[in-house]
């Protein structure tokens, strides 16, 4: 099917044109792609000797294809042009083994599931409107759309059995349960047991059903996302953040199906194969070449220093959520690693023209000692002054520059330090020894961080 148009015919011979919709795909791609799925049966197991050796060097088929549906209201002006991004499996290891069963196999299964996600809508050949479209929640396609929804931003396609009476998709033992007790043994089969003799089974279809769905998300979840990413941010939306549109966000599944969208597919999402973690300077990336920022030492105005600096993630929260539930580790930026980060000269030339900067980066590097009262040497505090402050260029001074941690630093009041004007160079500036009076207040903190406090030593010594 390539087009479709529906008119109403009025008196005289003459028609309104309701609705043309055409595939603007290519009808051989979408050819070769179902044809691939339906007529492939190399699936199927042999059970002769030399049949079980082949058997076991088969690997699931995947395949992608992109579809383009064109379709005009009444008299609109333009197309409105929806664009699917469409990936399948066929028999992906479990879907297989069970459509291969004595139970199953005289079914004639075909153990294919599809998932297509709603990518882009454009009306004529320049307005976009990707930003503003939000695509619906996914729904349970069995050929056609059942209109059960899933609460996943995916439709799926899948040979899934249905109540007969309800319609809706069988996904737990006693789910036809009542349709059972009225006709006794209309699931019942008959196969081969031991000594070849044949023996009555009951069909469980919802475990077929679950196995089916489990295979869609684990299987094709990741990949389609994969899929996605480039076109997303280069030649659609060119917003590479819409791309979390589509992630499985474990809190808006349905009740249920969400036991069977489990930590694998999250596990397969954070693998390092999968780049699909967006950083303001890089990119997208795997989560393992990149940081989260930590819930417990908020950015606050570092946010832009770190995100131009480092591989730091601007995900959405409910993805860090997701990832949080299913236990998998992620790396978070804590002030020990900015403290880490700062050392050397990278970051040098960019803190000494912007004191401000250096404050707010400074005060984020502090945030992990702002309960901590004792200072004195050995302690955990004063090693981590020590260790981890030496040498970083984050105090602004009174002069407008930005001095180091180690260097001949004087904490001073503005009244204080009018009497030594040529000593601005060492002056903390006001601005920072207002922001920084908790610590300041802390002799034990000036001594580890070898500050000087204003009084009669440092006017004996001008």
């Amino acid at each position: 099917l390539q087009s479709i148009s529906l008119d109403i015919w009025t008196s005289g011979l003459k028609y309104n044109s309701v609705l043309n919709c055409r595939v603007s795909s290519s009808p051989i791609s979408r050819r070769n792609h179902f044809d691939e799925l339906t007529s492939n049966i190399k699936w199927k197991k042999d059970k002769t000797k030399l049949g079980k050796l082949f058997n076991n060097s088969w690997k699931p088929e995947r395949k992608c294809f992109t579809l383009q549906l064109s379709h005009r209201h009444n008299n609109d002006e333009h197309d409105m042009v929806d664009t699917y991004v469409i990936q399948s499996i066929l028999a992906p290891s479990r879907l297989r083994e069970m459509a291969c069963t004595d139970a199953l196999a005289p079914l004639n299964l075909n153990p294919a599931v599809t998932i297509a996600a709603h990518l882009h809508r454009s009306f004529g050949s320049n307005t976009l409107v990707t930003s503003d479209y939000k695509p619906s929640v996914g729904t349970i396609f069995v050929g056609l759309d059942t209109g059960i929804k899933t609460g996943l931003p995916f439709l799926i396609n899948a040979p899934l059995f249905l109540h007969e009476w309800l319609g809706d998709v069988l996904l737990e033992n006693d789910d036809d349960q009542a349709f059972k007790n009225t006709f006794p043994g209309i699931r019942n089969v008959s196969i081969r047991g031991k000594n070849n003799q044949r023996q009555t089974k009951a069909l469980a279809l919802y475990v077929w059903n679950r196995q089916s769905l489990i295979s869609a998300m684990v299987e094709l979840i990741p990949s389609i996302l994969i899929e996605m990413r480039d076109p997303i941010q280069h030649s659609f939306s060119k917003n590479a953040r819409l791309l979390y549109r589509y992630w499985p966000y474990y809190s808006r599944i349905r009740p249920r199906f969400k036991a069977l969208i489990d930590r694998t597919v999250y596990d397969t999402l954070a693998s390092p194969s999968m780049a699909l973690y967006l950083t303001e300077k890089n990119g997208f990336k795997p989560i393992s070449q990149g940081c989260f920022a930590s819930p417990d030492f908020p950015l606050n105005e570092t946010a832009n220093f770190f995100l131009q600096h480092m591989s730091l993630f601007t995900i959405p929260k409910l993805v860090v959520e997701d990832l949080t539930h299913f236990g998998i580790k992620t790396r978070q930026l804590t002030p020990s690693d900015a403290r880490i980060i700062l050392k050397g000269d990278k970051h040098t030339t960019y803190l000494a023209s912007h004191p401000k900067d250096a404050l707010a980066i400074l005060e984020y590097c502090l945030a992990d000692l702002v309960d901590e009262t004792n200072f004195d040497s050995g302690s955990k505090a004063a090693l981590i002054c020590n260790n981890g402050l030496m040498g970083l260029r984050l105090l602004p001074l009174s002069d407008g520059t930005v001095g180091s941690f180690g260097k001949e630093i004087i904490i001073a009041t503005a009244e204080q330090q009018v009497f030594l004007p040529h000593l601005r160079s060492k002056f903390l500036s006001s601005f920072a020894t207002h922001k920084l009076q908790h610590f300041l207040s802390n002799p034990g903190f000036l001594h580890a961080c070898r500050l000087s406090q204003f009084g009669p030593k440092i006017l004996s010594n001008p």
